[in-house]
């Protein structure tokens, strides 16, 4: 198979500036280092640290396309203007300028990593020979979505990265002919990178870094600190949860773009007796593995409806438990007794708060959650089928 990856135009493949998106594609190509199962071409935005790296790489190749112009500013406003009249356009400085490097090329599939409004762009100036994919990492394609049938209409799959996802793409097709172009194709990490050792438990990261007795119970948060996270849900259900545990101690690894919400947690935290929250800004993603190993129990309560939740099934392959919300598709994740789900409503700090102080005190029960999560990551969301699971899916009538 000869396909094309047509990456983002928000950060670069190789994933040197991280994402979650870009993270799963490099692991496609490192896939495809080993196993040599698809000659794939991945284009991706310009960036000088990104073409060193995809030096490595030696059967894919990459063309990075230049997203500067003086028309995206303007490309942007008249998008938000497109799409606040719900009309069916797009214009995009960076696609415009892959889909011309597309067009000297002939590919069994183009893969689209979650850009829907691409689709249809690629539609147009390929015709309806090509065989386009969209890999789908967000909710973007439900019925509530103006956009939704057209695009699965011009897609030939729509790949989703969960059931809850797949679902929602379903609802919105137009035709049973539609709906049979949905196929789930999971989110995977690399649990051989994931998992706990001797040496990361003794060094123990996290008691080293903030001097922390033995019997500290060390409750992690880690990702993008935004709304959507519930991490200051999290710090006002730490905040009751201290009052019957004292030896609870929170640290939260992630950074925030938002300075207004940044704001609420520090206020939140001046409320706290001192030490007792600590904020670790950006950890690399090869380095997050020896923080998580520290951490006694890992609180992940979304208040949104995650369409996966890569820090849930990282912190599974590292025999972690979880606790998190019943929302989108964290339920898939975590049933089967591989952590802990609490409702997310009204009463989500209060039962937050409970589950921190009862999974703290109950070390068999921590033992139990995550030994299951740790079989469940490896058989489940092992990078190590990716590619091929992804090439099957593509070939499945």
């Amino acid at each position: 198979m000869k396909a094309a990856i047509l990456c983002t135009e928000k950060k670069p493949v190789p994933a040197v500036h991280g994402g979650a998106v870009e993270t799963l594609v490099d692991l496609l190509l490192e896939n495809n280092e080993v196993l040599r199962l698809a000659d794939l071409d991945v284009y991706s935005i310009a960036d000088d640290a990104a073409a060193r790296r995809s030096s490595r790489f030696k059967n894919t190749s990459f063309h990075f396309i230049n997203s500067r112009s003086a028309f995206n500013s303007s490309f942007n406003l008249l998008n938000r203007i497109f799409h606040k009249c719900r009309l069916h356009l797009y214009l995009n400085v960076y696609l415009n300028r892959a889909v011309k490097e597309l067009k000297k090329h002939n590919y069994d599939w183009i893969i689209v990593e979650n850009r829907p409004l691409y689709i249809r762009v690629l539609r147009k100036h390929l015709g309806e020979n090509a065989r386009i994919a969209l890999h789908l990492h967000n909710d973007f394609l439900s019925k509530e979505n103006y956009y939704a049938k057209s695009v699965i209409r011009s897609s030939d799959k729509v790949l989703a990265v969960s059931g809850y996802i797949n679902k929602r793409v379903k609802e919105a097709a137009a035709s049973e002919r539609d709906q049979k172009k949905a196929a789930m194709l999971c989110n995977r990490i690399d649990v051989r990178m994931f998992r706990v050792n001797q040496e990361s438990l003794q060094e123990n990261i996290l008691r080293k870094k903030f001097h922390l007795a033995p019997d500290t119970k060390i409750i992690l948060y880690f990702g993008r600190i935004r709304k959507q996270k519930g991490v200051l849900e999290l710090i006002l259900a730490y905040e009751k949860a201290l009052k019957k545990d004292s030896s609870l101690r929170l640290i939260l690894i992630g950074e925030s773009d938002k300075e207004d919400y940044m704001k609420k947690i520090e206020d939140a935290m001046r409320r706290l007796p001192p030490d007792c929250v600590q904020v670790i800004g950006y950890v690399n993603h090869g380095e997050l593995p020896g923080y998580l190993a520290g951490a006694d129990l890992i609180a992940l309560p979304s208040v949104w409806r995650e369409p996966f939740g890569l820090t849930v099934v990282e912190s599974m392959a590292m025999a972690k438990p979880v606790i998190s919300t019943d929302s989108g598709a964290i339920p898939e994740l975590l049933g089967d007794g591989c952590g802990l789900l609490i409702g997310n409503g009204s009463r989500l700090i209060d039962h937050l708060s409970d589950a921190l102080v009862m999974l703290a005190a109950d070390p068999e029960l921590r033992e139990k959650l995550g030994l299951n999560a740790r079989k469940k990551a490896v058989a489940s969301y092992n990078s190590e089928s990716y590619l091929s699971d992804l090439i099957e899916k593509l070939e499945t009538p």
